[in-house]
């Protein structure tokens, strides 16, 4: 079931809505539908945390949401563990809270 919905816009942002709308050969309506949709799903699905503004969170394969630096792709994980490496190999962290491995076999 549709609904109108007026809807006041930018001259520039309709301008280039238009031009995507023709480039994408769709109407100007499918096209903010079309966004619309995906920005509802998106922020429905959005495991987001404000107190972390740069994580964001992308699922992979197996449907497990897994933290990513956003616009980077970067696994949180894999950051930390290279941040933790690397206060290691400077002796920045105080001898007890130094791990009991060896970086040099055990990384």
């Amino acid at each position: 079931m549709a609904s109108r919905y007026p809807l006041n816009l930018l001259i520039d942002l309709k301008r280039e809505a238009e031009l995507l709308a023709k480039r994408q050969g769709i109407s100007l309506n499918q096209l903010i539908l079309w966004s619309i949709a995906e920005k509802v799903t998106a922020l429905k699905a959005s495991q987001n945390d404000p107190r972390f503004p740069y994580i964001t969170y992308r699922r992979g394969s197996s449907g497990i949401p897994t933290p990513i630096i956003r616009g980077t792709g970067i696994r949180v994980q894999t950051f930390v563990v290279a941040h933790y490496i690397h206060a290691i190999h400077r002796g920045l962290l105080p001898r007890a809270k130094r791990p009991t491995f060896h970086c040099e076999t055990d990384c």
